[in-house]
C-alpha cells in the first residue's frame, strides 16, 4: 500500500469499475534479482 498508483487502484476497484489493481512499478523476468533479508527466528 506504500505505492500511490496501487491505492488509486484499490480506491477504483471499490467505487463501481471492478478492475484489478496495477501497481506503478514493473514486475517481469527481465529484473534483477533481489537478494532476500536476513530474517531470524528464536
Amino acid at each position: 500500500m506504500h505505492d500511490p498508483q496501487y491505492r488509486v487502484a484499490i480506491a477504483w476497484q471499490n467505487t463501481g469499475c471492478n478492475q484489478p489493481p496495477h501497481p506503478g512499478f514493473h514486475i517481469g523476468s527481465d529484473m534483477a534479482a533481489v537478494t532476500p533479508a536476513a530474517i531470524h527466528t528464536p
